[in-house]
């Protein structure tokens, strides 16, 4: 999971290394084979987006269920550009689910609460 740049490097993760188990095959016992089953995003967006300059390109099959958390005030990432993953996701019958909130660009209650981050993982552990 991750905020802002963190939320935007969990997309890059779901989108790049989910596609080939390569990345994992040099590992030892630490290695978790299935560590990609659920990603979390707070205030950001896919993997390439800047800000407002935001394009949604085709997912990988195996893209893991996606939950998004994002303020209406949220004046460094544009609510709209997360919105649009979400709806790509939704596309493509990946589970997900968006939260929005009256806060900006930032953890909430919402997101670290009893129906937050957590507890989506949690659903997919």
């Amino acid at each position: 999971f991750g905020l802002s740049s963190g939320g935007y490097n969990s997309s890059r993760m779901a989108v790049t290394y989910n596609q080939s188990k390569k990345w994992y095959q040099s590992c030892s016992e630490w290695c978790n084979k299935d560590t990609w089953k659920a990603i979390a995003i707070v205030s950001a967006s896919y993997a390439t987006c800047i800000s407002g300059a935001c394009y949604v390109p085709s997912l990988p099959s195996n893209h893991p269920p996606t939950k998004f958390w994002h303020g209406v005030f949220d004046l460094i990432v544009p609510k709209w550009t997360a919105e649009l993953y979400f709806e790509e996701l939704q596309d493509d019958g990946v589970a997900t689910e968006f939260v929005d909130h009256d806060g900006g660009h930032e953890f909430t209650a919402h997101s670290l609460g009893t129906d937050g981050i957590k507890t989506w993982f949690d659903d997919y552990n």
